[in-house]
C-alpha cells in the first residue's frame, strides 16, 4: 500500500511541476496573470472538510494540497527539489527569508522536517491559486498571501458526520472525532504555540452545522473574492 500511496504521489507531484513550469508566472504586464493567494484550511475533525474544500476549488479552479500530501513530498528530497525548481531565484529567497523569521521570532519549533515542511507550503503559497488543507498552512504563510479559514461544529455533529460517511458505530465515531481532534491540537501547540481555535489566527471560522456543503464552499469563495479586492487596494 505503502509504495502505491508513493507512486500516486510522484505522478500527482510530475503533474503539478509540469502545471506550473508551463503557466506564465503572475507578474507586471498584459501577459502576466495577477497573483491569486492561496486559502489556507485548518478544521475540526467530523466538518466534511474534504467535500467543501473541493467545491470550493472547483468554484475557483484552484488546486489542492491536504496536509498528508505537503507532508510526503517534504520528506522526499527528489521530490522537494523538483518542486522549489518550478520558482526563480527571487521567489525561492522570498520564501527562505519568510521561513528564516519565523524560527527567529519562535513562531514554530526550528525541526529539521518541519523547517523543509514549510518551505513547500511557502513555495505553494508563491504559486497561488491553492487550497492548502492542515498542518498550519495558515501560520506559516504570510497572512496577506492566503486566506485563512477554520471550519469548526459541534462535536455531536461532527460525529454524526462520521457516522454517515464511514459507516461506523457511534462510538467508535466519537472515539476517532476525539482522537484526530487532540493530535490536530497537539500539533499547533507543539510548532506554534497557539490555540488552533483562537479566532484571530484567521479571516474567517464558519461553523458548517446546517449550512450544507455547497454554501459553506460559496462562503469561503466569497471570503476570498473579498479579501483579494482589499489586497489589491493596499498594493
Amino acid at each position: 500500500m505503502e509504495q502505491v500511496n508513493r507512486k500516486t504521489l510522484q505522478q500527482m507531484i510530475e503533474q503539478q511541476v509540469g502545471k506550473w513550469e508551463l503557466a506564465p508566472k503572475p507578474g507586471s504586464g498584459p501577459e502576466r496573470p495577477e497573483f491569486e493567494p492561496v486559502i489556507t484550511v485548518s478544521r475540526l475533525p467530523g466538518c466534511n472538510a474534504g467535500e467543501i474544500v473541493q467545491k470550493a476549488s472547483e468554484k475557483l479552479g484552484f488546486d489542492v494540497f491536504n496536509g498528508k500530501l505537503v507532508e510526503l513530498v517534504a520528506q522526499d528530497a527528489n521530490l522537494s527539489q523538483s518542486v522549489a525548481e518550478t520558482l526563480d531565484e527571487k521567489q525561492i529567497s522570498a520564501v527562505e527569508e519568510w521561513v528564516k523569521g519565523l524560527v527567529v521570532n519562535r513562531y514554530f519549533s526550528p525541526d529539521n522536517f518541519f523547517f523543509r515542511l514549510s518551505k513547500i507550503v511557502g513555495t505553494i503559497g508563491r504559486h497561488g491559486r491553492a487550497i492548502i488543507v492542515g498542518r498550519g498552512a495558515s501560520m506559516m504563510l504570510p497572512p496577506h498571501d492566503c486566506l485563512r479559514v477554520l471550519l469548526v461544529a459541534p462535536l455531536e455533529v461532527r460525529v454524526d458526520n462520521v457516522v454517515k460517511k464511514f459507516g461506523v458505530p457511534r462510538e467508535d465515531a466519537r472515539r476517532r472525532v476525539i482522537n484526530r481532534e487532540s493530535d490536530r491540537r497537539a500539533y499547533v501547540r507543539r510548532y506554534f504555540n497557539a490555540d488552533m481555535t483562537d479566532p484571530l489566527l484567521y479571516d474567517i471560522v464558519l461553523n458548517t452545522d446546517g449550512m450544507g456543503v455547497d454554501a459553506s464552499a460559496d462562503i469561503i469563495v466569497s471570503a476570498w473574492k473579498a479579501k483579494q479586492a482589499l489586497r489589491k487596494t493596499r498594493h
